[in-house]
């Protein structure tokens, strides 16, 4: 209904732009924004905490939607982000007519590897991640069977677009994320 605002929060390494599609076919107004050193928001070289997402989210709440009715939808990173919010502010949810959690977790991810150790020692010195058509091929068995190859190019540019602070920082905090209860 049109008076209720959707407010959309992406995943790790993607951008606003993953709800293009979703936001085209939603009745009513549609707030979205790309999170600290994803996309074109930029961060001060420090990865953020779920914390500090669940603050920013608040506030973008406060500036774009301070009345009226909310549905919040989370992908990955997003739906932990809300998580965080309803933990740290419920009061903010007596507003919320629903949320949808899309394909995230409330905990028990697998710890960093050595590998993305490695990896992210070299990763995390890079203002932004870069070489987006490199993994395209690897990211492509993530979509499951025959996916669009304008879907995979599209995440593997939102990966290249990440910051390296918040490529491999989010992905250790991600590991600390345990909201079962």
């Amino acid at each position: 209904t049109s008076g209720v605002t959707a407010v959309l929060l992406h995943g790790w390494t993607m951008d606003l732009t993953t709800w293009d599609r979703v936001a085209a076919g939603l009745p009513g107004r549609v707030v979205r924004y790309d999170v600290r050193g994803h996309g074109k928001s930029g961060c001060d070289g420090q990865a953020p905490t779920l914390s500090e997402l669940a603050d920013d989210l608040e506030a973008v709440l406060a500036e774009y939607v301070p009345t009226g009715r909310i549905v919040l939808a989370g992908h990955s990173l997003g739906g932990m982000t809300i998580m965080a919010l309803a933990e740290q502010r419920p009061e903010v949810f007596s507003r919320v007519s629903g949320v949808a959690l899309v394909a995230t977790s409330c905990g028990d991810l697998p710890g960093v590897s050595g590998v993305e150790r490695l990896a992210g020692r070299w990763l995390v010195k890079r203002a932004k991640v870069g070489f987006g058509r490199v993994i395209a091929p690897g990211l492509r068995v993530t979509f499951g069977r025959r996916p669009s190859w304008g879907d995979v190019r599209a995440a593997a540019a939102m990966a290249g677009n990440t910051t390296g602070a918040a490529f491999v920082g989010v992905r250790e905090e991600l590991t600390r994320h345990q909201r079962r209860e």
